[in-house]
């Protein structure tokens, strides 16, 4: 997946690609990753809108590696956006 951040007002958007297949498996993917944000929402920052772009290799990674990814990805958004934010 790949997570896109822009200042904003804490919302969460995503958007699933048609590789993934059907639309019941990209409702899937998007529901495993919505679970996955769910039980990770310390490591979202208040003020940063996300975008997250799920792919096909969600379906197919356990719910742990997704997770694992997840928290990873936020972690580097969110030490970027600090960065920015204390050198303006």
């Amino acid at each position: 997946m790949r997570i896109h951040a822009l200042p904003g007002s804490g919302l969460v958007g995503m958007a699933t690609t048609k590789k993934i297949g059907s639309r019941p498996r990209r409702n899937k993917a998007r529901r495993r990753v919505v679970e996955a944000i769910r039980l990770n929402l310390s490591f979202l920052v208040v003020g940063i809108d996300y975008v997250i772009v799920v792919f096909e290799t969600s379906l197919r990674a356990s719910f742990k590696e997704l997770q694992v990814e997840l928290v990873k990805l936020l972690s580097e958004v969110s030490a970027k956006w600090a960065e920015n934010s204390v050198s303006s």
